[in-house]
């Protein structure tokens, strides 16, 4: 798994469906907006789930909501695709650096973006239980 710099620090990159998937290294959090889209959930599906529990929608990469993993692995449990994320969820994410999607890929640092670019902030407290419970509701 690749890791790149960005403005909120380090995180570990991991590619599905063509969309880097990213985990802070700093606190293991994940980012579920790029989550949601990386397993195949559509733009339309994921903003009507996402607004009934009052999450942002999807904004920049580095912006958008990042949740603790274990909400990211309840998501991906919910939408079947827990298999595919598995990588992002290891705990020795070391051994990984260069896997991503079953691929071997260049290990590679990116240069922050610059410090003037304003922070995107998101809510602190985010009902995902109640996204998972809608997902589950929908499905049936």
């Amino acid at each position: 798994m690749p890791t790149n710099v960005t403005r909120t620090g380090m995180v570990y990159e991991m590619e599905n469906n063509s969309i880097k998937v990213r985990r802070r290294i700093k606190d293991g959090r994940v980012h579920i907006n790029q989550l949601i889209l990386a397993a195949g959930i559509t733009r339309s599906k994921i903003r009507r789930i996402l607004s009934i529990s009052g999450i942002p929608t999807i904004g920049s990469k580095y912006g958008g909501t990042w949740v603790e993993i274990k909400k990211a692995r309840d998501i991906c449990e919910t939408f079947e695709v827990a298999e595919v994320f598995q990588p992002l969820f290891k705990s020795d994410l070391g051994q990984l650096k260069r896997i991503v999607g079953g691929k071997l890929l260049s290990e590679e640092v990116l240069e922050s973006q610059s410090d003037s670019v304003e922070l995107h902030r998101t809510p602190l407290a985010i009902d995902i239980d109640g996204l998972i419970k809608q997902a589950q509701s929908q499905r049936h």
